[in-house]
C-alpha cells in the first residue's frame, strides 16, 4: 500500500451511551490468489446483449367514471357483506377492511370518496383489450387517523385463475395472482393486497385471465426476453427479463420508504451482488426472501442461456455481501438475523462457479471479535483486488453502540490477519471499490464519530480516513445535566417559538450515500444532501424533522492523496482536500456531552436545484465511471414518501454536465443500495420483479461513446 512512512489513522470512539440503533459498518479485507486472467494475459469474456425491438406499448381507454363512496365493508373474518351500488363501478368495488374492533366507514378512521374510471387496456396496435380501472387518491381523508383500509374488490366473469397487472408508463407489471379458489360462486372477490386507500397517484389495474399471454417483450430464448424500454438522442436502455426458480426481492416495492420515512434514515441492505465471471459472463447472487435460500444466477455472455444454482447457507443467516474474483471463485458473507445475549452467527464461504462449496468458516462474532449482538437489514458490500477481498458490513455491538471496524483475513484458511479498529460510529450505508494503486477505497455514512461521509483507504496492514462532506444537526429542545452543569440555551439557532439547547443526539443524516469513482482528476463522490433556502447544508436553525429541506444531488472531487493533505486545527475538512469548485461553508454542533464539534464543507457542486421538498427530492443515487472517464449518475425523484420518476445524466469528474437530465419515467427502478456494474462504456443494473418471478437486467448504452472494452480493462472484473 502506497502510504507515507508516517501514517495518519483517524480513529473515533464513542464517549456517551447511545440509544440502540439498527446498524453500523464493518470493513473486512481478505487475501486472494492473483487473478487468472491477469496471470495469463487473457481478456474476460465479451458480453453481447442481443438485439431487441422496442417493447410493446399499452394504453388505457376510459369509458366512464364515478366516485365510490366507500361505505361497504368486510367483517372480522374478511367476508364481504353486500356491496352497495354507490361503492361499485362495473365489475370493481371498494370495501373497508376490519380494523381492531370494527369496520370503519364513517370517515373518522377511514378514507372515503374514491375516484375510479372504468375502461380497457390494450396494446396500442390492437383493438381488443382487457377490463381495467384507474384509481385516483381518495378525496376525503380520515379526520382522526387511518384505521380501516379500503381494498379493491372485483367480480370475475369466470372462476378461473387471473392475473392483476398495473399499467405504468405504457408497460404492464404483474401485481397479483388470483386463484379460482379465492373466487366465490357469485359476487365480488376481496383483494386485500390492493389498497385503494393507499393510492397517492393515478393507478391503473388490469384484470387478465392467467391463460392469456400478455406479451410486451420479445423472447430471445426459452427463459429470457428483452426489449428497448427507452430511447433518446443520447442514450438507449434495454431491459432483459430472466425466468428464475423462487422469488427475488422486489426492487420497485420492497423498500417503499422515501426521504421522510424513518427506515430511510438507516439505509437498506443490498439485495443483488453483481459481477462478471471470466467465462460465464454476468452473474448475480441474491437471497429469496420467502425461503431464505441463497441463489447464484448466471445470465450467460449472450444473455440467452441463464442458469441458476443454490448456494449452501443457513436459513437464519442473511446474505450480506458477495463477490466474484477473476479466477471465477465466488465469495459470500452471511450473518444471523436477530438480537440476543449471545453473539449472532456469521459465516464466510467460498465456492466455484457451479456453486460447489470449497471453504466455509464460522467467524468470531463475540465482543472481542466482530462484536455482533444484533443484525437485521444491515447493508454490506464486497469487492476483489490483486489477491484480496474487501468487505463492508453493518451491525450493532454488545456495549450498546454501533461502529464500523476494519478487518483482514487470509483466503487459504480464512484466518484473521489484522483488526483495523473502528472507522465510523453509527454507520448507515457504505460503498467500496478498488483504487488505481490496488488498495481498497471505501466510504460510509455516519451520524456521529465522525458525522459525515467518511472516506477510507486501506489494505491488509493500515488504514487512513477523512471526512469529505458533513451535514446539519438537530439540537435538543430540553436542557440536560452534564456532570455538574446544565447545558445552556443555544440562542444562535433559537427563535420563532422554538428553543434549542447546546447538546444533541441526532441520528438523522439528511443525506443518502451515492457512490465513489476514482477519475483522472481525483476521487469523485456523489450523494444526496439537503440544502436550505439560503443554500446551506450546515444550517441547524430550521430542522424540524429528519427531512428538513429539499434533498438535492451533490458531489465533491477529493484529492487523490487525501491522506497526505495537512490537517488544520478547527477545520474538519482542511484546505486542499476538496478539488471541485463549489459551495463552501462553516458551522458545527454541540454533541451528546455538550462539546462543540466544528464542521465545514468545501467545494460542494450541487447538480440539481430542487426547491420544494414536498415535490422533488433525490434518492437512490448511483454512480458509474465510464471507460472515457466520464461519470453516469442515476437517481430517483421522490416526494417525502412517494416515488415520482427515475432520472440520469452524464458529468465529468469536476461536476460539469456533459448531458442534460434525462427523465426515464418509471422504466428503470433503482434499489436503495444496489451498485451498477460497468463494462467499458456500458452500464448494467440488476433488479428483481417478485410477482413475475423474474430477475431484470437493464443495459444502458450512451450513443456517443464506444461500447468496446478497452484492452486490459479491470472494470469488467470488478464492481465500479
Amino acid at each position: 500500500m502506497n502510504f507515507p512512512t508516517k501514517t495518519r489513522i483517524i480513529r473515533h470512539h464513542e464517549t456517551a451511551l447511545r440509544l440502540l440503533m439498527p446498524c453500523a459498518a464493518v470493513v473486512i479485507t481478505f487475501a486472494l490468489p492473483l487473478p487468472v486472467a491477469a496471470e495469463e494475459g487473457k481478456q474476460p469474456v465479451a458480453l453481447d446483449p442481443p438485439t431487441v425491438p422496442v417493447v410493446a406499448e399499452f394504453v388505457f381507454e376510459e369509458k366512464c367514471e364515478k366516485i365510490l363512496e366507500g361505505k361497504s365493508g368486510a367483517n372480522r373474518r374478511g367476508d364481504l357483506g353486500e356491496i352497495r351500488a354507490a361503492d361499485r363501478l362495473g365489475e370493481m368495488a371498494v370495501a373497508a377492511r376490519f380494523y381492531q374492533n370494527g369496520t370503519y366507514t364513517d370517515g373518522a378512521f377511514n378514507h372515503n370518496l374514491f375516484p375510479v374510471a372504468q375502461g380497457l387496456v390494450r396494446r396500442s396496435t390492437d383493438e381488443e383489450g382487457w377490463p381495467a380501472y384507474r384509481l385516483l387518491p381518495p378525496q376525503h381523508l380520515a379526520t382522526k387517523f387511518l384505521g380501516s383500509r379500503h381494498m379493491v374488490c372485483f367480480r370475475f366473469d369466470q372462476r378461473v385463475p387471473h392475473i392483476v397487472y398495473e399499467l405504468d408508463n405504457g408497460r404492464l407489471r404483474k401485481l397479483l395472482e388470483v386463484s379460482a379458489q379465492r373466487m366465490p360462486q357469485d359476487g365480488f372477490t376481496a383483494l386485500p393486497e390492493l389498497l385503494a386507500s393507499e393510492v397517492k397517484r393515478s393507478w391503473t389495474l388490469v384484470f387478465v385471465p392467467a391463460s392469456t399471454a400478455v406479451r410486451q417483450f420479445t423472447p430471445v430464448s426459452a427463459d429470457a426476453e428483452g426489449g428497448i424500454v427507452l430511447e433518446t438522442a443520447e442514450a438507449r436502455i434495454r431491459q432483459y427479463n430472466f425466468r428464475i426458480k423462487g422469488v427475488p426481492f422486489d426492487t420497485a416495492t420492497g423498500f417503499p420508504h422515501g426521504p421522510a420515512s424513518h427506515p430511510n434514515i438507516y439505509g437498506e441492505a443490498r439485495r443483488f451482488f453483481s459481477f462478471v465471471h471470466p467465462t460465464k459472463g454476468l452473474g448475480t447472487i441474491w437471497q429469496d426472501p420467502q425461503d431464505q435460500s441463497i441463489q447464484l444466477s448466471w445470465f450467460s455472455p449472450d444473455f440467452k442461456s441463464p442458469t441458476q444454482v443454490r448456494l449452501q447457507g443457513e436459513a437464519r443467516e442473511a446474505l450480506t455481501a458477495a463477490a466474484c474474483d477473476a479466477a471465477g471463485m465466488i465469495y459470500y458473507f452471511t450473518v444471523e438475523r436477530g438480537s440476543g445475549s449471545t453473539p449472532r452467527r456469521a459465516s464466510l464461504s467460498k465456492a466455484d462457479a457451479t456453486g460447489r462449496l470449497l471453504v466455509k468458516k464460522r467467524l468470531d462474532t463475540s465482543a472481542k471479535g466482530l462484536d455482533i449482538r444484533a443484525f437485521d437489514r444491515n447493508s454490506g458490500c464486497m469487492t476483489v483486488a490483486g489477491g484480496r477481498l474487501g468487505l463492508i458490513f453493518s451491525r450493532s455491538m454488545f456495549n450498546g453502540h454501533q461502529g464500523a471496524i476494519g478487518l483482514v483475513y487470509g483466503t487459504a484458511g480464512l484466518d484473521l490477519l489484522k483488526h483495523h479498529g473502528q472507522t465510523s460510529g453509527h454507520s448507515f450505508d457504505s460503498v467500496i471499490q478498488v483504487d488505481r494503486r490496488g488498495n481498497f477505497l471505501a466510504m460510509d455514512l455516519g451520524d456521529n464519530y465522525p458525522r459525515g461521509l467518511h472516506l477510507h483507504r486501506f489494505d491488509a496492514s493500515q488504514r487512513q480516513s477523512q471526512v469529505i462532506y458533513t451535514f446539519k444537526t438537530r439540537h435538543a429542545d430540553q436542557p440536560k445535566r452534564v456532570g455538574a452543569r446544565t447545558t445552556p440555551r443555544y440562542d444562535e439557532i433559537s427563535g420563532q417559538g422554538r428553543t434549542f439547547y447546546r447538546w444533541s443526539n441526532d441520528n438523522s443524516t439528511y443525506t443518502e450515500l451515492g457512490g465513489i469513482a476514482e477519475c483522472d482528476g481525483g476521487i469523485a463522490v456523489v450523494f444526496a444532501g439537503e440544502v436550505s433556502p439560503a443554500g446551506r447544508a450546515l444550517d441547524n436553525s430550521l430542522i424540524t424533522s429528519s427531512h428538513a429541506d429539499p434533498r438535492n444531488l451533490g458531489m465533491v472531487l477529493v484529492n487523490h492523496d487525501f491522506e497526505n493533505v495537512p490537517q488544520v486545527k478547527g477545520r474538519l475538512i482542511p484546505p486542499g482536500m476538496i478539488l471541485s469548485e463549489g459551495k463552501s461553508e462553516s458551522g458545527g454542533f454541540y454533541d451528546f456531552g455538550g462539546g462543540w464539534r466544528p464542521q465545514n464543507n468545501e467545494g460542494v457542486v450541487w447538480l440539481t436545484d430542487y426547491r420544494d421538498r414536498a415535490a422533488e427530492n433525490a434518492s437512490r443515487v448511483k454512480l458509474a465511471r465510464l471507460a472515457d472517464n466520464s461519470l453516469l449518475v442515476l437517481w430517483e425523484v421522490w416526494t417525502p414518501d412517494r416515488y415520482v420518476a427515475t432520472r440520469m445524466m452524464r458529468i465529468d469528474h469536476a461536476g460539469k454536465k456533459l448531458s442534460g437530465i434525462i427523465d426515464l419515467g418509471s422504466t428503470l427502478r433503482l434499489g436503495r443500495r444496489e451498485d451498477p456494474l460497468v463494462v467499458g462504456n456500458r452500464v448494467y443494473l440488476v433488479s428483481g420483479n417478485a410477482p413475475a418471478k423474474q430477475l431484470q437486467l437493464h443495459v444502458i448504452d450512451w450513443k456517443s461513446l464506444s461500447n468496446a472494452t478497452p484492452p486490459g480493462a479491470k472494470v469488467a472484473l470488478e464492481k465500479p
